[in-house]
């Protein structure tokens, strides 16, 4: 009963306004074969298109993607392939399936030598569109087969065949199939393909059904309709079904990918809302087996702690999936407008206003110690930082001068601070000491200010010098004296010399010294002798000067 009702359903010839008489047959037919002949118009068609489509796909234009389509000839050998298993006509199979087979191997081979191209612009959403059929791709193909076919029939309306052309794009998934298999693609090479193929065997079926409607296929008396519509088409259809329920899976699978993408991004923008300024630039996930692992991207002023993105997390896996990891990187960023940062919480700005408040009062600190410090010659502030104990600044300063700051000193830049800020200061100061020379004395220096040499005073002060050098070298050729000082004391003349020598100077070498100082100067001198240990030597013996720059003017 099925087998006979479906048999009279497919004899059932609509009615047509426009009876096909034997004439407009041979027409069409004619027509269907010239489309289907493999010549040089059809070829450099082929090529054309081609080129056409690659170039629009990388450049991402979807005009001239639309005008590969209108001038691609792939389409008139699926129609003469429809044909020709319809009617059994081997000459006409053999030269549709031959031109589109070449038509086919054109358009890959093309497509990949333009992908080679060492400059192109990657793989855009004009090419992954067409690597992911669907079964959307099937019903399209099959209708624009439809009003393709109709179209040849009808010479009223042939002028909407650029229309099914367009519906349909046959070139723009053998170009795309070539520009990722020039890239390596290949899971993507085979889904363009798989496009292209589905929409051949889809408009080869549509079409054959329209031929079979109108009376274009003979079939021989003791031939039954549904005998030779599955005797012709059984390869194409099973394959057709195949492909269709593969691609109602790969569907499913990409609106629920689909589903999934936006409930992560709706969810974690809600989370991340809650800081302000910051919003979800990119969220990309991957499945390690049954853990969902989330990356979200996040333009932030403030960086999204450990504490948040557990909770985002938590929320996750309440609503979307329980094994979801979640990794959030946070892009610092900040927004601006003409009066400042924008997107800034109030903790923040109140941060911000006690750092600015803090450090308007160090540059008033900084201010007022080095006006104080002026009273001591020498010396200069190097830091301070401040610690707020019970409402009272303790003020730690680092202090460079010849000589340590006192406490009675440090009482009175304290007292200044306290007048001129009037905020309860304590005053801590290190003193690191450091002495500054020119070729006379030392600067800064409390006693050598006291005392300006000249005349008499000058002339024993070069005379104790002269002496005090040649008696150490008689001592030991390599002394070298870096600095004395004597000062009459009761009834002795002190001499203290600090002195740089390779071997430290005992009390039996120091009296020897003294006594030719008492002989030639003074018979009253009483000397005191530091050594620093240090010499410069060769291979022969201790040189007579120790030169502190020596290693650095051999080395310039």
């Amino acid at each position: 009963m099925i087998g006979q009702a479906f048999t009279k359903f497919l004899k059932f010839r609509p009615h047509r306004t426009i009876k096909i008489d034997k004439d407009d047959k041979i027409r069409i037919y004619q027509k269907i074969c010239q489309l289907s002949q493999p010549t040089f118009s059809f070829y450099l068609m082929v090529v054309l298109s081609t080129i056409i489509a690659s170039f629009g796909l990388l450049a991402g234009s979807t005009a001239v993607v639309i005008g590969a389509m209108l001038v691609a000839p792939l389409m008139g050998p699926i129609f003469g392939i429809g044909l020709g298993l319809s009617n059994g006509d081997r000459r006409l199979i053999k030269n549709s399936v031959f031109s589109e087979l070449a038509g086919i191997i054109m358009a890959i081979t093309i497509a990949v030598l333009i992908g080679l191209i060492p400059i192109r612009l990657g793989l855009g959403p004009e090419i992954l569109s067409r690597t992911q059929p669907t079964i959307y791709d099937i019903i399209i193909a099959l209708f624009s087969g439809f009003a393709g076919a109709y179209a040849l029939v009808d010479e009223k309306i042939g002028s909407a065949l650029p229309g099914v052309a367009i519906a349909t794009a046959l070139v723009p998934p053998l170009a795309s199939c070539g520009i990722c298999l020039a890239l390596q693609q290949w899971s993507l090479a085979g889904g363009a393909f798989l496009l292209f193929f589905v929409n051949l065997l889809a408009i080869e079926l549509a079409a054959s059904t329209v031929y079979w409607f109108y009376g274009l296929i003979e079939l021989p008396a003791n031939v039954t309709s549904i005998g030779a519509f599955f005797r012709r088409f059984w390869l194409s259809l099973t394959i057709l079904i195949f492909v269709a329920v593969f691609m109602t899976t790969s569907l499913q699978q990409i609106a629920a990918n689909r589903a999934l993408s936006e409930s992560l991004k709706k969810i974690i923008t809600e989370q991340v809302a809650a800081n302000t300024g910051a919003r979800v630039s990119d969220i990309r996930y991957q499945y390690s087996g049954k853990n969902l692992q989330v990356m979200a991207e996040v333009l932030t002023p403030q960086e999204i702690d450990s504490k948040q993105v557990a909770q985002i997390e938590k929320s996750l896996q309440n609503i979307v999936n329980n094994d979801i990891q979640l990794i959030v990187r946070s892009l610092i960023s900040r927004d601006s407008d003409n009066s400042g940062y924008v997107f800034i919480t109030e903790n923040e700005k109140a941060r911000r206003f006690e750092q600015n408040k803090q450090n308007l009062f160090l540059s008033n600190v900084s201010s007022v110690l080095k006006q104080g410090l002026t009273n001591y010659p020498g010396s200069s502030l190097v830091d301070i930082q401040n610690a707020i104990e019970n409402g009272i600044n303790n003020l730690n300063t680092v202090i460079r001068t010849p000589s340590a700051i006192t406490p009675e000193q440090v009482a009175i830049l304290q007292a200044n601070l306290t007048a001129n800020l009037n905020v309860p200061i304590h005053l801590t100061v290190r003193s690191i000491i450091t002495r500054d020379v020119d070729a006379t004395r030392y600067l800064y220096d409390e006693k050598a200010a006291n005392i300006q040499l000249s005349g008499d005073k000058l002339f024993f002060h070069t005379q104790l010098e002269k002496t005090l050098k040649e008696e150490l070298k008689t001592s030991e050729p390599a002394v070298n004296l870096l600095e004395f000082n004597y000062a009459p004391q009761n009834d002795i003349f002190l001499v203290i010399a600090k002195i740089r020598t390779p071997v430290v100077f005992g009390p039996e070498q120091v009296s020897q010294v003294e006594k030719g100082l008492q002989n030639r100067i003074d018979p009253r001198i009483k000397l005191i002798i530091r050594s620093v240990l240090g010499a410069d030597s060769t291979s022969d013996w201790y040189l007579g000067e120790y030169d502190d720059a020596l290693l650095d003017t051999v080395s310039n």
